[in-house]
C-alpha cells in the first residue's frame, strides 16, 4: 500500500493511505485540475472526501481553497477538515457530501418534463445566493458558479462546492480574471476587464445564468462553437425569461435580467441584495397561491375551439377544472367570484374588445396568468395586450395545442398532477460540430 512518500504523479488507488490517516475507498469524480476520492478517516472513523491535484500549481490552489473555506461556517458550504500530503502535493480533506448535483437534478427534471415550480425554485436560489454572500463577505470570489457546482444534499439542501477557481477579492489582477465555465462566464471575465471593484458581479452574472437555466431548462445563451458562445455573452440581447416561463413574476424576470446585464455596474450590488429581492418574491408567491384556485378559464366565441382546449388541458393536467365561456359578460361574472390560475383569452370577443375585458380584470385585481389567443393579431396589438398583463399571445390554428401545452404545464408546475406527455422545458439543441457540454467541456456533436 502507498503512503505519503510516493511520487506525486502517481494517482491514488483503493486502499492507499494518505497522510497516514485517510484510507482511499474509490474515486468520486475528476476534472481538469484533479480528482476527488471517497476515503475513511481511520482515527476518527468517519467518511471524508480527499481532493488530489494533478500539479504543483493545482496543489497551491487547493491550499488557498482550504484556507478560504476553513474560515467559514455556513450550512450551505462544505466543511474543511484539514490538509494532508501526497508526495510533494497537498490534498484537501473535506466532509463527504452525499447527494446529486443540481445539474443532475435539472437534467432529470428535463427528462421527466417536470420543471421546477416557483415555490420550489425561488427558495433554492435564495439559499444558494446566501452561501455566495457568505464567501463574498469573507473576501472570496468563487468564479465558477453553475449547477454542476451545487450539491443537493438530502436533509440539508443545496451546498455550494468546487472552489477550485477561488480567488481572494483583494488579489484580482488582469492576469487572473479569465476563469469560469463558458456557459456561465461574465462578459468582463472574457475580455479581461474584471477589477477589484466588480469581482463579485462576475459571480452574480453566473448566478443569473444559472437561475435562468433552472427556470427554463436552457441557458440564456447557447451556440455550437465556443467563440460564438462567448460572443453571445458579450453582444447578444438578454432574453426575457417569461417567453419560456410565462408564470414567472415580473419581479423575478427583472432580477434575472439585471443579473445577466452586459455591464457589471448594471447588476445588483451584492449577493445580499439578490437574497433580499428573492425573499420579497417568495412572499409575493405565497400571497398569490393563497388567493388563486387551480382552475382554468377559457374565453372564446368559437365553441369547438373551447371544447378542444378543455379536452387538451384535462389530458395534460389530471383532475383539472376547466371553465369555458363564449360570452365575455358571463366570464366576468365568474371571474368576480373566482381567481383561476390561468385565463386563456381570445382577442376577438363578442360584446367587448379584449382590451376592455382586461381593464375589467385589472379592476378585479386578479392574480391569474393571462394568455391571449389570436387568429390574426398585429404586433402592435400584442404589445398593447402585454402592457396590460398578458404574458404571451399564441396563434389559433393547428399548432395551438403544441404551443399551449408547455405554457399550461409551466403555469401549473408543482401545483397539480401533470401528465407525462409533452415538453415542459426544451432540451438544449446539439451542435453540428464541436459543442460544449453542460459541464463546460468540449464534446463532439
Amino acid at each position: 500500500m502507498a503512503d505519503g512518500s510516493q511520487h506525486p504523479s502517481k494517482t491514488l488507488d483503493a486502499g492507499d493511505l494518505v497522510g497516514g490517516i485517510y484510507r482511499i475507498r474509490a474515486v468520486l469524480g475528476e476534472g481538469g485540475m484533479g480528482k476527488i476520492f471517497d476515503a475513511t478517516d481511520e482515527v476518527l472513523l468517519r467518511r471524508v472526501a480527499v481532493k488530489l491535484p494533478l500539479t504543483q500549481e493545482g496543489s497551491d490552489a487547493l491550499v488557498h481553497e482550504a484556507r478560504a473555506l476553513a474560515a467559514l461556517e455556513h450550512p450551505h458550504l462544505p466543511m474543511v477538515y484539514g490538509v494532508a500530503k501526497h508526495g510533494d502535493l497537498h490534498c484537501v480533506v473535506m466532509e463527504r457530501l452525499r447527494g446529486e448535483s443540481l445539474e443532475q437534478q435539472l437534467q432529470a427534471r428535463i427528462a421527466r418534463r417536470e420543471p421546477y415550480s416557483l415555490p420550489v425554485l425561488v427558495p433554492l436560489l435564495k439559499t444558494i445566493v446566501e452561501a455566495l454572500h457568505a464567501i463574498h463577505e469573507a473576501g472570496i470570489l468563487h468564479r465558477d458558479i453553475k449547477p454542476d457546482n451545487v450539491m443537493m444534499v438530502p436533509g440539508r439542501g443545496p451546498v455550494l462546492i468546487d472552489f477550485g477557481l477561488v480567488l481572494p477579492h483583494a488579489s484580482i489582477d488582469a492576469s487572473q480574471t479569465s476563469a469560469g465555465s463558458p456557459y456561465y462566464i461574465a462578459p468582463e471575465a472574457i475580455q479581461g476587464g474584471v477589477t477589484r471593484g466588480n469581482g463579485r458581479q462576475v459571480d452574480l452574472y453566473s448566478f443569473g445564468v444559472m437561475a435562468y437555466e433552472l427556470l427554463t431548462g436552457a441557458p440564456p445563451f447557447d451556440a455550437a462553437e465556443l467563440e460564438a458562445l462567448l460572443q453571445m455573452h458579450m453582444d447578444a440581447p438578454r432574453p426575457d425569461v417569461r417567453l419560456r416561463r410565462p408564470d414567472a413574476p415580473p419581479e423575478l424576470a427583472a432580477l434575472i435580467s439585471e443579473l445577466i446585464a452586459k455591464e457589471a455596474g448594471q447588476r445588483p450590488e451584492s449577493a445580499e441584495e439578490v437574497g433580499w429581492r428573492l425573499d420579497h418574491i417568495l412572499k409575493q408567491l405565497a400571497q398569490l397561491d393563497a388567493s388563486r384556485d387551480e382552475s382554468v378559464v377559457v374565453l372564446t366565441p368559437i365553441g369547438p375551439l373551447a371544447e378542444g382546449i378543455r379536452d387538451d388541458i384535462k389530458r395534460w393536467l389530471r383532475g383539472s377544472e376547466v371553465h369555458t365561456f363564449e360570452d365575455a359578460s358571463k366570464a366576468l361574472v365568474h371571474l368576480e367570484q373566482n381567481q383561476p390560475r390561468l385565463l386563456l383569452l381570445d382577442t376577438k370577443l363578442q360584446g367587448m374588445t379584449a382590451a376592455e375585458l382586461l381593464m375589467h380584470v385589472q379592476g378585479l385585481e386578479l392574480t391569474s396568468t393571462v394568455v391571449a389567443l389570436s387568429l390574426d393579431q398585429r404586433p402592435e396589438d400584442i404589445q398593447v395586450l402585454q402592457s396590460m398583463g398578458v404574458m404571451c399571445c399564441l396563434p389559433i390554428g393547428k399548432q395551438l395545442p403544441e404551443l399551449l401545452e408547455p405554457v399550461v404545464r409551466n403555469v401549473f408546475a408543482g401545483s397539480v398532477e401533470v401528465g407525462a406527455r409533452g415538453s415542459v422545458i426544451p432540451s438544449i439543441p446539439a451542435g453540428s460540430s464541436i459543442r460544449l457540454s453542460r459541464s463546460g467541456r468540449a464534446t463532439r456533436g
